[in-house]
């Protein structure tokens, strides 16, 4: 229970382990190794079968009758989904499903008999790929729920009462002419600013301070190197300065970053760019970066330029785990920026123009580059909230002397010189509506008109590296140019299908039935379940970023989704090659 309440103080629901099992030591191989397909063994079994083992003399391990105790759960005891205990199953009034019923939706994905209706879904094995999952099972009963609504109501018994009004309705589609970048949930209005929110999940006490490591006399600094936008500024960082470039990154490894920028530019260009390249292990979220005092020192007095590229992009994660990131994480950048006197360059999104105005709901509203907070609702999930909270946190400190830009990035796609795209695609909310539809092969009529902008990675990477001494503070990198989703499919698919809204929702019901599509349609679902909910009538505008771009002799290509879609309409692969956009 010790051992429970200290995990839970530290990590998001989703993470905590859904059974814990001691044992007196860790199983090793005959190499002295820890034996890994052991220990997943024990794992799969019930705790009464798991057998404990004590070592020999040559340091591999024997199999005893002594069980491993388990860790006493702290939560009441299970309810059993076959027996469900009396006045908890049917949510008074309810027309919509019952606990019962997604406990057992829940058993089928989790593979796991005995849920309780009051311990969270992540608490009992739950992942957020298995959320999607029970979210296609809850449209195939005809309810829906979005993902941001199943996080804040992760126990059955709380999602039984949540659906008891919420059956799915066939114009849920007709009810809207667009589809929002993300869910809408509101969160209280005060919320702190700075100083008062949760830190890193890494106890910075009990922490490993990281290796020291020889840093160069001068260099440019990079965080969030491995993500797909920060390896592509990577790329044109060092096509643009002649300084070695030291990339943070919180396990140190070389190896993995090397690797994922091999699988963006390949070997080639690895082996061309490596001399260049300096890794140092850190942690954003802890205190001059967990560095020893002689290093941080090091880093600050050789510095001369910070991109801060590093974010968790996650829309529904807890508070606690967005804010060490992109919040704490911000802070520090901006301790180490005024510490050093260097140029920050700091990556947000053009999400935090919210959707709507706050005050004003029904009221249509421009979210210009000179604009922060003009009454949207900023808080409306986790990524945007910390996004906003890290911006205010660098135009607080650029009033007081720091030198700082803010490039807010619009819906990154692949590459406009050849079309590649993020190795873990599926993460990626865009993908998923997109690659839903090309399944489907179909498009409901009632999103053909529907407006997105398509920002090339490439040249997205290139315009933040070109603007770093332009005039001005913040800058909105968005393709100018933006397409209906109608043209952006049949660019995509020739032979997509224009449907009504009723014969897309029977289509997407009836191909969801099966377990093969029912992964890849997932995030459509989730999505169709936003739709009509949350209205977006905020503008995002970008002409002061266009009159800057051209000054500085750089232009956006012309829109081509067959190009920079490419991944989109088939199944996710790791690609190599690319050559710098316009070189």
């Amino acid at each position: 229970l010790a051992l429970r309440n200290h995990l839970t103080s530290l990590l998001p629901p989703y993470m905590l382990p859904s059974s814990i099992t001691a044992l007196d030591e860790l199983p090793f191989n005959s190499s002295g190794k820890i034996d890994m397909p052991l220990l997943k063994e024990w794992a799969g079994r019930p705790a009464t079968e798991q057998p404990a083992q004590t070592a020999t003399e040559s340091g591999q391990t024997e199999q005893s009758a002594a069980k491993p105790t388990p860790a006493p759960a702290p939560t009441p005891a299970p309810i059993s989904i076959s027996a469900p205990v009396p006045g908890l199953d049917k949510v008074p009034g309810s027309t919509s499903l019952t606990i019962s019923d997604i406990l057992q939706i829940w058993s089928d994905i989790l593979g796991q008999e005995d849920l309780s209706a009051d311990r969270s879904f992540f608490e009992q094995g739950g992942t957020s790929l298995a959320v999607l999952n029970v979210l296609s099972q809850y449209f195939n009963r005809g309810c829906t729920m979005t993902m941001a609504e199943f996080y804040n109501a992760p126990t059955a018994a709380a999602q039984a009462r949540l659906l008891a009004d919420g059956s799915l309705t066939e114009n849920v589609l007709s009810q809207a002419g667009f589809l929002p970048a993300s869910a809408s949930t509101p969160a209280p209005d005060s919320i702190p600013v700075s100083g008062s929110t949760p830190g890193s999940a890494l106890n910075p006490a009990s922490a490993p301070a990281p290796a020291d490591t020889v840093l160069p006399e001068s260099f440019i600094f990079l965080s969030g190197a491995t993500g797909y936008l920060g390896a592509h500024l990577l790329q044109y960082i060092l096509i643009d300065q002649d300084k070695p470039l030291v990339c943070l990154l919180r396990d140190g490894s070389r190896k993995r970053l090397l690797q994922r920028l091999a699988d963006y530019f390949g070997a080639a260009w690895v082996d061309a760019n490596t001399a260049r390249i300096v890794v140092l292990q850190g942690d954003i979220t802890r205190p001059k970066f967990g560095l020893s005092p002689s290093v941080y020192e090091t880093l600050a007095k050789g510095v001369s330029l910070i991109y801060h590229a590093a974010a968790d992009v996650r829309h529904f994660t807890t508070g606690s785990d967005s804010s060490a990131t992109n919040l704490k994480g911000t802070e520090e950048m901006i301790d180490l920026a005024l510490a050093a006197d260097a140029p920050l360059m700091h990556i947000s999104t053009t999400s935090v123009s919210g959707d709507y105005l706050k005050h004003a709901p029904d009221q249509p509203a421009i979210f210009c580059e000179t604009d922060y907070d003009i009454g949207q609702n900023w808080e409306y999930n986790n990524y945007v909230r910390t996004k906003f909270l890290a911006e205010g946190a660098v135009l607080r400190a650029a009033d007081k002397g720091l030198r700082a830009k803010i490039f807010r990035i619009g819906r990154l796609v692949g590459r406009a010189s050849d079309g590649v795209f993020q190795v873990n695609s599926e993460s990626n909310a865009l993908y998923g509506l997109i690659h839903g539809l090309a399944h489907l092969s179909a498009l409901p009529l009632s999103l053909a008109d529907f407006q997105i902008d398509l920002t090339p990675v490439d040249v997205c990477a290139e315009a933040i590296v070109r603007l770093k001494d332009a005039k001005g503070s913040i800058f909105h990198l968005v393709h100018p140019q933006t397409l209906p989703l109608a043209q952006v499919m049949t660019s995509l698919l020739p032979e997509c299908r224009l449907l009504d809204d009723h014969a897309f929702l029977r289509e997407l019901s009836a191909r969801a039935v099966s377990p093969e599509d029912r992964g890849i349609l997932a995030p459509l679902i989730e999505m169709t379940a936003r739709i009509g909910r949350d209205v977006a009538l905020i503008d995002v505008s970008s002409e002061l970023t266009q009159e800057a771009l051209s000054a500085a002799g750089h232009s956006w290509p012309a829109n081509r989704p067959e190009v920079v879609l490419r991944a989109f309409a088939s199944p996710p692969t790791v690609k190599k090659g690319g050559e710098p956009h316009g070189k």
